[in-house]
Order: structure tokens, then sequence, then C-alpha cells
């Protein structure tokens, strides 16, 4: 694996091993504010929303004796999601910096734990701005949530089939 940054040159890390030539690298969203973020994604179906090695992790971890867990656990993400971009959105409205920082916190978690990290990362992104309470940034960064939201929805509807 490469590691490096805008300050440092890239350099392999002795102690981890080399990527699978499945992965492709792609671009975080918000990569003209963050040049340095990237993301790995596994994803032939869905564009590299959705990070395929978790969902298959999932489907592991259901096995033979509940292998509609990955689809139960998607139709969980899928109810709860939308009401965080809403409160997302209603705290970014009313410039309440709490509600958008726990909004934000639990997307971030639950978005990452059904493989969407892009989603995940910008939530992770947002609640830190939420701590500094600079509506500007904040108004951004939570406008491209909701977009990156349509498409992991779109994603996990087609990975449930």
């Amino acid at each position: 694996m490469v590691i490096g940054g805008p300050m440092n040159p890239p350099r392999v890390a002795p102690d981890l091993k080399p990527l699978p030539s499945s992965l492709r690298v792609a671009l975080h969203p918000l990569a003209e504010a963050s040049p340095h973020r990237l993301r790995i994604m596994t994803d032939p179906t869905s564009d590299g929303i959705i990070n395929m090695e978790i969902i298959a992790s999932l489907r592991e971890l259901g096995g033979d004796d509940d292998p509609g867990l990955v689809v139960e656990l998607i139709d969980l993400y899928l109810q709860d999601a939308p009401e965080r971009i809403r409160e997302i959105q209603e705290a970014i409205a009313g410039e309440d910096f709490d509600l958008l920082e726990r909004a934000a916190h639990t997307l971030k978690s639950s978005s990452a734990n059904i493989g969407a990290l892009g989603l995940s990362s910008m939530c992770a992104e947002l609640e830190g701005l939420a701590r500094t309470k600079d509506i500007t940034d904040v108004t951004a960064h939570g406008q491209s949530s909701a977009q990156t939201y349509a498409d992991v929805e779109k994603a996990l509807t087609a990975i449930k089939g």
C-alpha cells in the first residue's frame, strides 16, 4: 500500500499487504476542497458508491443460517438514513450545530457499517465543521451529503436486488 499526502512523498508501508488489483481508487466527492482525500472502493455494480468488500463481509456474517441478513441491514439503513439527512438539513437551516453534530455522527457510523464510505467521510467532515460553527462551510457540505445519499440509496437498492 502506498502512503503519502500533499506534504509527504509516497512510500510503501512495510507492514501492509499490497492491495488486490480489483480495487480501484476514486476521488472523494469533495476532492476540490480536500485533494489529499482518497477512498478505495471495490464496486462494479454501483460506481464505487458502496464498498463491496463490506457488503461481502455482511453476507458472510449472515452465512447459510441467515442469507437475508445483508438485505435486512440495507433495509434498516434505508429506513433510518433519510431521517438523519433531514436532521442535517434542518440543523443547517436553523444553525443548530448540536443537532448537526449528532445527526452527522450517527449517519457517519451507519454509512460506514453498510459500506457507504464516501458518505461516511463526508459526514465526518460535517461533524467536525459543526464543532467550528461555520455555517458557510457547513451548508456546502450538507448539500453534498444529501446528493451523495441519493446515490447511496440507488446503489443499495440495486445491491438488494
